[in-house]
């Protein structure tokens, strides 16, 4: 007797392949990233909570079990969520020691016509100073000055010294970065697969086209979106960062140095770089 021939559902199976992939990244990914591996992806539930998904996954990189975002929100008091509340969280789980490079230590009143900070500057202002000052008491390493994109790099490449009671020891380190949202979704349009229409009539899409690292190529008609994301490597061959972007299915995000320079120091970032020793 003959069996029939099974067919298989290509895009079924293609979709759950590519979802394998999205999980766990690929061996060229691994190569790259400080872990010499992909993490877990840690996607944000919230509008607000991509903040504590990179801590979260910043966590279970150094050994803790997956914690729920809800025990974050908890710790760290707040949904209108600052780097500077990022770095008490991490420090309510032993995280020590921290280094934060910012170019501005408490809130800057200029950023009151950002329409990002609009609604809650005011009553944050009191927290994000205290929480400054009890950084610093702690043992928190503020440096307030932005990293240059050499820096960044050789950082995430070669990791950070730490001073110790008997001598300097050299680790790998992972970075949470603040960006402007705004040119990671650019880059990630562009990379998207078109639909047909998009295909014949490009210019229907706003998002699609030239990427370039211009400002004025970014969505003109928003203003800054604050957003964060854990930079877990470099590919020196390809110039590109691999990203978890809380906001994103695709893990790692793959985002040119430059245009990734440009998100991180825009206005309403203030460089904001926490690194985190592994």
């Amino acid at each position: 007797m003959r069996w029939p021939r099974l067919r298989v559902f290509h895009g079924r199976e293609h979709g759950l392949e590519s979802a394998s992939r999205r999980a766990t990244g690929s061996r060229d990914d691994a190569s790259w990233c400080a872990l010499g591996r992909v993490p877990r992806h840690v996607p944000q539930r919230h509008s607000w909570d991509c903040g504590l998904a990179c801590v979260a996954l910043v966590l279970e990189c150094r050994g803790w079990r997956p914690i729920p975002l809800s025990m974050l929100m908890a710790r760290a008091g707040t949904r209108s969520v600052w780097s500077i509340d990022l770095v008490h969280v991490l420090r309510t789980f032993g995280v020590r020691p921290l280094l934060f490079y910012t170019s501005c230590a408490g809130v800057r009143p200029e950023y009151a016509r950002l329409a990002f900070y609009q609604r809650h500057l005011k009553r944050d202002t009191g927290r994000v100073r205290e929480r400054f000052a009890q950084a610093e008491a702690d043992g928190t390493v503020i440096e307030l000055r932005e990293l240059s994109s050499a820096d960044l790099v050789r950082l995430v490449c070669e990791g950070v010294t730490l001073p110790t009671k008997t001598a300097a020891s050299h680790t790998k380190a992972l970075v949470i970065a603040l960006v402007d949202q705004r040119y990671l979704l650019r880059q990630y349009a562009a990379l998207a697969p078109k639909r047909w229409w998009q295909r014949l009539w490009p210019a229907s899409d706003p998002l699609v086209g030239d990427a370039a690292v211009s400002p004025a190529h970014v969505l003109p008609s928003e203003s800054f979106v604050g957003h964060y994301v854990v930079i877990l490597g470099y590919d020196g061959l390809r110039d590109e960062y691999l990203l978890n972007d809380p906001a994103q299915r695709t893990h790692p995000c793959r985002v040119p140095r430059l245009l990734l320079d440009v998100a991180r120091s825009a206005y309403g970032t203030d460089g904001d770089t926490i690194v985190i020793p592994l």
